[in-house]
């Protein structure tokens, strides 16, 4: 179960999602999803998706659906040549914050939970921008103690 699933497993809603493994299932995907939407590389290796070009929004046609899927391939291939590509989300564009969640283990704290601005926003703060904070937690404090 990845984050999207879980997150919608416990009543979230999210944008519809799916993947084109190449550039005529993403156009599918596209239609079925609805204009405009959003286009992100599928790797396990890329967690910072923005720096290499790996993500473009208010796609609005299938042509750009096309053309926006060989060029975040091609992204890919130029910034992290060797990372392993499993197509491309074609993703609902909606309009609203953008928030990032993120969990880990830290084997001093135990669990913890990250929340803070998402989209490009998450990733200019990691460079050293200050669009905002973000607060890592340990997931007791947030959650409760299940034991």
């Amino acid at each position: 179960m990845d984050g999207h699933e879980l997150l919608e497993a416990y009543g979230f809603d999210m944008p519809m999602t799916e993947n084109g493994e190449a550039p005529h299932p993403a156009e599918e995907a596209a239609v079925n999803i609805g204009y405009p939407v959003v286009m992100k590389i599928n790797s396990p290796d890329i967690s910072h998706k923005t720096d290499i070009g790996g993500i473009k929004t208010g796609v609005s046609s299938r042509q750009k659906v096309n053309d926006s899927f060989n060029q975040i391939v091609n992204n890919v291939h130029h910034e992290k040549p060797g990372s392993k590509i499993n197509g491309v989300i074609v993703q609902e564009q909606l309009d609203g914050l953008e928030v990032a969640l993120g969990m880990k283990r830290d084997p001093q704290f135990g669990p913890m939970i990250m929340v803070g601005l998402g989209g490009i926003y998450i990733e200019e703060k990691r460079k050293g921008y200050m669009f905002g904070d973000k607060v890592l937690r340990e997931a007791e404090v947030v959650v409760g103690n299940e034991e």
